[in-house]
């Protein structure tokens, strides 16, 4: 295993909004984290975990569902499409063939559309079996909301803003997403009322259950961010890069993401650069026991990724 382990220590953690900013420093010491190959072979790459340890991702553009070392398929021999996410009772959500789809207990739905739509994309669900995700229209696309078989279109900020989409629901019901015109801004929607976070162009990806929000910048030096109460936190990515995207959050408030070539932790103002299988990687998920998947690269040219789990 090439994987570096190290740790680049933040600057101070700020409090303030966004705008200021820190240059992490370099600090030799191990963050005690392994990587571990799913053995789902090549082309394949884990996007969400339960806290039950249970994994989904696409491998051959194929939906899988692992557990405990055992892999379902989701789809039907010669169909394809991919699993975004999974909540603790093991009900699984994606795409299939361009349309949003429940799995649950073998059973296949498709969550349709909205009214002028053809295409649909799930990306959360929570343990109450909300949905989240995108679909197009005649207008644009537009996050929706379904909820016992019911799509809900969410919205977006009125003005002039022509679609929205959502990434991240929490077990209230809060969702996250964007929403904008040629540029976004991070949103929030809360009993169906959309709020933006910022008036800078920004993308909310994911919620926790205490409502703490993570994202990442849009423009300037690559960036994510924190918003906690209310007050938006800079965290900014290793120097030299030119991609840093958080992509999951934990109640904990451990947030995990990718930058040019290497998965990442953060927690408390620090950030963790994880091992490698042998090269390219990123984190896409981690549960409250503090376990991490995504995917990491078995070339040294870092194509062809295999599906990772992240643990100590």
């Amino acid at each position: 295993m090439l994987g570096r382990r190290r740790v680049l220590l933040l600057g101070a953690l700020m409090t303030a909004v966004a705008g200021a900013s820190a240059v992490p420093a370099i600090a030799d010491a191990s963050p005690g984290f392994r990587v571990v190959d799913l053995g789902l072979g090549d082309n394949s790459e884990a996007h969400a975990i339960n806290d039950r340890g249970h994994v989904v991702g696409q491998r051959d553009s194929r939906p899988f569902l692992w557990r405990d070392g055992q892999v379902t398929d989701l789809l039907p021999a010669g169909e394809f499409g991919n699993a975004t996410d999974i909540n603790n009772n093991d009900e699984v959500v994606g795409d299939r063939n361009g349309r949003a789809f429940l799995w649950r207990r073998g059973v296949l739905t498709d969550l349709g559309t909205l009214p002028g739509g053809s295409n649909s994309f799930a990306t959360a669900i929570n343990d109450r079996g909300d949905i989240v995700g995108s679909s197009n229209t005649a207008l644009g696309p537009r996050a929706f909301r379904w909820r016992d078989g019911v799509l809900t279109d969410l919205g977006i900020i009125p003005g002039e803003f022509n679609y929205s989409r959502a990434y991240d629901i929490n077990k209230f019901g809060v969702v996250v997403g964007e929403s904008g015109f040629f540029n976004t801004v991070a949103v929030r929607w809360r009993n169906d009322a959309i709020q933006p976070l910022t008036d800078q162009f920004t993308t909310a990806v994911t919620i926790n259950d205490h409502g703490d929000i993570a994202g990442y910048y849009q423009a300037g030096i690559p960036r994510g961010f924190l918003w906690h109460r209310g007050e938006l936190t800079e965290i900014p990515g290793p120097p030299g890069v030119m991609f840093f995207r958080p992509k999951a959050m934990n109640d904990r408030r451990q947030i995990v993401g990718g930058t040019d070539a290497e998965a990442f932790l953060w927690q408390r103002g620090q950030l963790t650069l994880l091992p490698q299988l042998v090269s390219t990687s990123g984190a896409q998920d981690i549960n409250d026991r503090g376990q991490i998947v995504g995917f990491s690269s078995v070339r040294t040219d870092g194509l062809n990724y295999h599906a990772v789990l992240w643990t100590r």
